[in-house]
């Protein structure tokens, strides 16, 4: 979806599934787990996301390179998490300036209580700071704390507050493998 994925990096994810067979998503990705509780990796996504025709003229493509490191550790109820993503784009223009480039990282870093507080499944306290760029002019800050719980390890009850983007939040959520 290229009139979303030039948006910035939050909006490129999860669009590889607009792929036309014109121009199939491309994705090279490894990773490493030789270190007992730890895992690293990364990979490169590359595609011409199409966009919308305009008053019944076909659009070119937005040319979309997608390139991310990331990494999670999780041992002795310790659990971090990280992640940096760049975004590079070709024949991307947004409100009418073109967009060449998007970035963003997030750090989670956390503890599971479950054994502390007595109860089954996992417990996490965890806190998080965050960014993305776009050009390097719009830039936004997120910093979270929260406490996610999962009795069933596909199943999280999650509580957050903190700030995004310049906005104090306050969040609950239910999820299934998130």
């Amino acid at each position: 979806d290229g009139d979303l994925v030039g948006k910035g990096i939050r909006s490129a994810r999860r669009k590889g599934h607009y792929s036309k067979t014109s121009s199939w998503t491309k994705t090279i990705q490894g990773s490493y787990t030789g270190i007992d509780g730890l895992k690293v990796g990364g990979s490169i996504t590359m595609n011409d996301a199409p966009k919308a025709d305009v008053a019944g003229v076909a659009q070119d493509p937005v040319g979309v390179t997608l390139t991310e490191f990331n990494g999670t550790y999780y041992k002795n109820n310790i659990y971090g998490r990280m992640e940096y993503g760049m975004l590079d784009y070709t024949n991307n223009v947004v409100n009418g300036e073109e967009v060449t480039s998007g970035n963003g990282y997030y750090l989670d870093l956390g503890y599971n209580i479950a054994d502390l507080v007595g109860c089954d499944g996992d417990m996490f306290v965890w806190t998080r700071t965050s960014n993305y760029t776009r050009d390097d002019v719009e830039s936004v800050d997120i910093s979270l704390f929260g406490l996610t719980y999962k009795p069933l390890e596909n199943v999280s009850f999650k509580f957050e507050l903190g700030e995004d983007g310049g906005s104090d939040v306050m969040r609950f959520g239910l999820g299934y493998m998130f």
